[in-house]
């Protein structure tokens, strides 16, 4: 009975063995892609934050430019002639 006992412990060391052999090294390189996925995500954000800032400014330029537009539309033809 404790022989059999022994051999069933024995048996689960070794299946414990097999399965988590290869953990540390699957771990270090899921640590690596994780840094690495970090740090490409910080310098898509960055071009993220560029191109919000770019797509701003270009807003604000359009609608500078049609309220011009709409100001231009709204003068007498006499005052148009003058610019």
């Amino acid at each position: 009975m404790l022989g059999a006992a022994a051999d069933i412990v024995a048996r689960a060391e070794q299946s414990t063995y097999r399965v988590l052999h290869g953990a540390p090294q699957a771990i270090s390189k899921g640590q690596i892609g994780v840094h690495g996925l970090k740090k490409r995500y910080q310098q898509l954000e960055f071009q993220l934050q560029r191109v919000q800032r770019v797509l701003m400014v270009l807003g604000f330029i359009q609608k500078t430019y049609q309220s011009r537009r709409r100001r231009r539309g709204k003068r007498s033809p006499a005052e148009r002639s003058q610019l």
